[in-house]
């Protein structure tokens, strides 16, 4: 049923449509356009592993992991201990999500590269796969977690739950699934444990930093599912669409208005730059929650074209979407909040024009003045920029200064996104910025190096070994 045709197979339903594509995956089945774009995502994700290692929520996960794990031969990125593949796995996926850097798929709410990538790298390692199945295995986990989270969004967000860490574990389980070629039958096995590992609810919003773990929890969920169903251990059938199946438990029905039964599973969220959700993600380049983006986009472009000092506002009115607004309220105490706090990136952004992991530094959270420039801002929503959600991102800005003078943007696709993509040398300069302190610019540019080539890799080994420490 490759490439993904424009229609669903209907009568199969979601998860068997899924399932059966999965296990039909060829790697001639990508485009150029494909291949291009998943190499983007996985270098950018492999930056956001090494650099996320050093957080403070990384090390102590690793800490716990390995004073209770046994030693295994499966590399971490960033890191000198080796370990088993579940942990590696949790761990990575711990620190990948760490500093608000990964990337995303807008129509999901969801970071696919935090939960597939930390998956690929572990199982990929264990079973020495070649370039080509390796990258198989990654597009098909952006694919099966972009397009299940499509159909919850933002349905679950409304019920409270952050869908990186419940769509995720199906794509760590799809990523296994098409690396090791399994069928359609074990893969749908593998879906109906999976959802039963399904967790992640947005406490952040209270306090904490528990949203750094949702990734790594998803790709150990998935990857232990998977592996359970390759030995014969039975799920769910049809796990995404019953009447008490993942779908309905973790989004509802809205009252019955939703036959999740008949969405169009392989298409949802739409196809911009190609048939595959890998192609359609975004790259973050500011630290903090994707949905500040196009404020802070706004904000720098007013203060740098107009060449404006913070203390030359006198107020900034910011105009945004409901799922960007309801972060007005969110503290700075601690970085995790920090990075979800509209009021403190704008700020930021505001007296710095640039909104980078320093400024989560405790130094930039306690600074007095941020208070005064906090001051200045004001949250509402637009109903007009509301309904364009989650077709589009929105936000519109006015600054106005103490003289009196006005001046306003609106950005409809934040700097990243699918249709307003950063440059080859952004990117890189991004990449770099991360995993260059971590391994040194030599190894950094020889992992981005076999990145850009990894199809003609013949074991994936020894590219995942320049990872370490």
């Amino acid at each position: 049923m490759n490439v993904i045709q424009s229609k669903t197979d209907l009568k199969l339903g979601p998860t068997k449509a899924l399932t059966n594509f999965v296990s039909s995956l060829s790697y001639d089945d990508f485009d150029e356009v494909t291949l291009k774009e998943a190499k983007v995502h996985l270098l950018d994700t492999i930056g956001a592993c090494l650099a996320g290692a050093r957080q403070a929520e990384a090390e102590m996960t690793a800490a716990a992991m390995f004073d209770v794990m046994a030693d295994g031969d499966t590399p971490v990125p960033g890191r000198s201990q080796r370990t088993d593949i579940l942990t590696a796995a949790l761990l990575c996926g711990t620190a990948a999500h760490g500093l608000e850097l990964d990337d995303g798929f807008r129509p999901a709410g969801a970071h696919p590269g935090v939960v597939v990538v930390p998956s690929i790298l572990a199982a990929g390692y264990k079973d020495a796969v070649d370039g080509k199945t390796f990258l198989k295995g990654l597009i098909a986990g952006y694919e099966v977690m972009g397009r299940i989270g499509t159909a919850m969004h933002p349905r679950q967000r409304e019920r409270g739950y952050h869908n990186t860490g419940i769509s995720g574990v199906f794509g760590a389980a799809a990523a296994l699934g098409a690396m090791r070629g399994f069928s359609a039958e074990t893969l749908e096995h593998a879906f109906g444990i999976a959802a039963s590992t399904s967790s992640g609810i947005n406490s952040h919003h209270l306090g904490g930093d528990v949203k750094r773990a949702h990734p790594g929890f998803a790709a150990r969920g998935g990857l232990t599912s998977a592996l359970m169903a390759e030995r014969g251990y039975l799920g769910a059938r049809d796990i995404l669409e019953g009447k008490v199946g993942f779908f309905n438990t973790f989004a509802g029905d809205d009252d019955g208005k939703i036959d999740y039964s008949k969405i169009d599973i392989l298409t949802i969220g739409g196809q911009v730059n190609s048939p595959f959700v890998i192609a359609d993600c975004y790259i973050k380049p500011h630290a903090c929650c994707r949905h500040h983006h196009p404020i802070l986009d706004c904000v720098i472009d007013i203060m740098e074209t107009e060449n404006l000092t913070a203390e030359e506002v006198e107020k900034v009115d910011v105009r945004t979407i409901t799922v960007a607004a309801v972060l007005a309220n969110v503290g700075w105490e601690e970085m995790t909040p920090a990075q979800m706090s509209v009021p403190y990136t704008t700020a930021i952004a505001l007296r710095h024009r640039a909104v980078m992991l320093k400024h989560f530094e405790k130094s930039y959270r306690e600074d007095e003045t941020i208070n005064d420039e906090i001051a200045k801002i004001s949250i509402t929503v637009d109903p007009r920029l509301d309904k364009m959600y989650p077709n589009a991102r929105p936000s519109a800005v006015d600054i106005i200064t103490k003289d009196g003078r006005t001046f306003t943007r609106e950005v409809l696709e934040p700097l990243g996104s699918v249709r307003n993509q950063l440059s080859d040398e952004a990117l890189m300069a991004k990449y770099m910025s991360l995993a260059e302190p971590i391994v040194g610019e030599k190894r950094a540019r020889e992992i981005a190096d076999q990145v850009a080539n990894i199809e003609v890799l013949k074991d994936v080994r020894p590219f995942i070994d320049l990872m370490v420490l």
